[in-house]
């Protein structure tokens, strides 16, 4: 695909540079999550805006149990961070089930942030978090939609080259 203003692209072009945005998102989260994972492990109050605060709590409870607590939190959040890239890589392939799931997940983290930021007096900072992650899920549902529609195209076009009488 060549790099053209978005107005100048076909349908086909325009979904599918949608789900490469969402499967771009999806990676993003779970990069953003792991630095966060190191940050919070390292001691720093600092922290990505579009990170998952389930890898947040589970960071969260391993401070509180110790060092060795740590080490097992850091364990479970890059398996969690893998799972994730490994539903980026099959969002990017169309696959629905990868969309379905990363929203599920993402929509209980975004309530996480919710619960969180009505229920502290956290400021600015977890509204901006519960924005960003909107504009995710945004995004992130945005391509699901587009993959959908490419499937069904290319079901159709799968379809009209079997009807075809062979020669």
């Amino acid at each position: 695909m060549q790099n053209t203003p978005t107005s100048t692209l076909t349908p086909d072009e325009s979904q599918l540079k949608q789900v490469k945005n969402a499967a771009g998102w999806i990676y993003a989260i779970a990069g953003l999550s792991l630095v966060n994972t190191i940050l919070m492990l390292a001691g720093s109050d600092r922290q990505f805006l579009v990170g998952s605060a389930i890898t947040q709590v589970i960071d969260s409870i391993g401070n509180e149990i110790g060092p060795a607590g740590k080490i097992i939190a850091g364990v479970i959040d890059l398996m969690a961070g893998g799972i994730v890239i490994v539903l980026g890589i099959m969002a990017s392939k169309l696959k629905s089930w990868a969309f379905i799931t990363t929203i599920a997940i993402y929509s209980i983290d975004t309530l996480l942030v919710l619960f969180a930021a009505l229920a502290t007096e956290a400021g600015r900072s977890a509204w901006l978090t519960f924005a960003f992650h909107g504009l995710a899920m945004f995004y992130i549902v945005s391509g699901f939609i587009a993959a959908r529609k490419l499937r069904k195209t290319q079901a159709v076009k799968v379809q009209e080259m079997l009807s075809e009488p062979i020669l």
